[in-house]
């Protein structure tokens, strides 16, 4: 009786511990950077029309509270068009890689898939993109969170990057 009552007296608070652990959220740390116009490079697979496997490269710099923060530079491969009936009818799809470089040695490094309307090369106005954040070097080794990118009316972007800490 007493080994139960010791067994029990023992597991229970590491029962606790380990659900407290599981129910607690992480919290984040988020800025903002603005975005100004990016240059495109297009790299088309076929010599004529769109098609799965174009590539779209961009480079841009940003600020953080206006001042000069870096510079956002990423690569976009189309992988899914209108009308094959798998996704999307009305927009393609893109699978993208981004870095945003803050320094020589302090970097974050974005994936996702966004969807674009067909035939153009940047994403819709105002309707935001999530893509995730996959690490980062420096400054944000380990880096993992989100960052959610609005295109502007006047062509700049906005990045709100949601660090988990």
């Amino acid at each position: 009786m007493r080994n139960r009552i010791r067994s029990v007296a023992i597991i229970l608070p590491l029962v606790a511990l380990v659900l407290t652990g599981c129910s607690s959220k992480s919290q984040t740390t988020s800025f903002t950077l603005q975005q100004a116009k990016p240059h495109l490079e297009t790299i088309p697979v076929k010599a004529t029309g769109h098609s799965m496997g174009d590539l779209v490269s961009f480079v841009a710099p940003v600020s953080r509270d206006g001042n000069p923060a870096g510079v956002v530079s990423g690569i976009l491969v189309t992988v899914d068009l209108p009308g094959d009936r798998i996704g999307e009818e009305e927009l393609e799809s893109r699978v993208s890689t981004i870095v945003v470089r803050f320094s020589p040695t302090d970097c974050l490094t974005l994936s996702g898939s966004a969807v674009y309307p067909m035939n153009v090369f940047e994403m819709k106005t105002s309707v935001p993109q999530v893509r995730a954040i996959t690490g980062g070097t420096g400054a944000y080794i380990g880096a993992r969170g989100q960052v959610t990118t609005t295109r502007n009316e006047d062509g700049t972007y906005t990045h709100v990057v949601e660090l988990l800490q």
